[in-house]
């Protein structure tokens, strides 16, 4: 990945603090001399897998994850960790992968890893998706998934069938023509319009693009991973209509907020989310 890559770019920066060198052999449980030494040489093997979240680097390799700042490149802490699970955050339009903090309370025996993908559409979602998660894959006993809006809708087009234990949307895009129709409805664009012109700005700042719907038509969502759909009251994207048809036909589990919205990101919408979240891992 390019994060590695410019992590060791930088490994003659690399260095830490009296106090950290204090909390590494402290929660390592390391005696020797040379923590810097030791440090790099982790971080530098082919089988550690680096990640930017935010402003820190982690290394994870050999039950061990270290925290880099990625402006100073200091070693701020090392920690064991037990390589179980994997609990990955796919963030919505506008989002960003430190939204994932927010759930590390939740998963306190699993490391909280955000992805910062960078596609913008299914087709380039379906390259980038998979190999991140098959990594992921390969370097934890269990994946978990939470994903956001059109960002649940590019996970399960891009991840149908790969080994993720259980997957957690919360106002996921659950039917993307649907939405792409009632777009060019709203803009009185017609199909045949469509066609002909190829793409089509509109007054909300969105582009309609006869590419994108021909796609999303051609390969509709198929999704066998067990899933629980959080949903709001007031979700003015997808409705619960569709929501709940959907959920009927993957065999999810649905939730619905009263007066939530589509966007959960008040304290309250959170706090409801978190709820949520901690009632599905409780079922057997």
């Amino acid at each position: 990945m390019n994060d590695k890559r410019i992590l060791l770019d930088h490994l003659n920066k690399i260095h830490t603090t009296e106090s950290g060198v204090t909390r590494i052999k402290k929660n390592l449980n390391l005696n020797s001399a040379g923590m810097v030494a030791f440090c790099k040489k982790k971080i530098s093997a082919t089988d550690c897998f680096v990640y930017k979240q935010g402003k820190n680097y982690y290394c994870l390799i050999d039950n061990i994850r270290f925290t880099i700042n990625a402006n100073s490149y200091t070693i701020i802490t090392a920690h064991k960790t037990s390589m179980d699970k994997a609990v990955i955050y796919i963030h919505g339009q506008g989002g960003n992968a430190e939204e994932a903090n927010h759930y590390k309370h939740l998963f306190k025996d699993g490391d909280v890893i955000g992805f910062d993908y960078k596609a913008q559409t299914p087709w380039e979602a379906k390259e980038e998706f998979p190999l991140f998660f098959d990594l992921m894959c390969s370097k934890f006993e269990s994946v978990i998934l939470i994903a956001n809006s059109i960002g649940a809708y590019f996970s399960m087009h891009a991840l149908a069938g790969r080994k993720i234990a259980k997957a957690f949307l919360i106002s996921p895009v659950a039917d993307m023509e649907k939405l792409i129709l009632n777009m060019m409805e709203q803009a009185g664009v017609t199909e045949e319009e469509l066609r002909e012109k190829r793409e089509i700005p509109t007054d909300s700042g969105a582009v309609l693009s006869w590419k994108y719907l021909s796609y999303v038509k051609a390969h509709p969502v198929e999704w066998s991973i067990p899933t629980e759909i959080l949903y709001g009251e007031k979700d003015v994207i997808t409705s619960f209509e569709i929501i709940s048809g959907f959920a009927h036909r993957i065999g999810a589990g649905l939730t619905v907020m009263k007066g939530g919205e589509h966007w959960f990101h008040t304290e309250e919408q959170m706090a409801f989310a978190d709820m949520w979240l901690r009632k599905c891992l409780t079922k057997k």
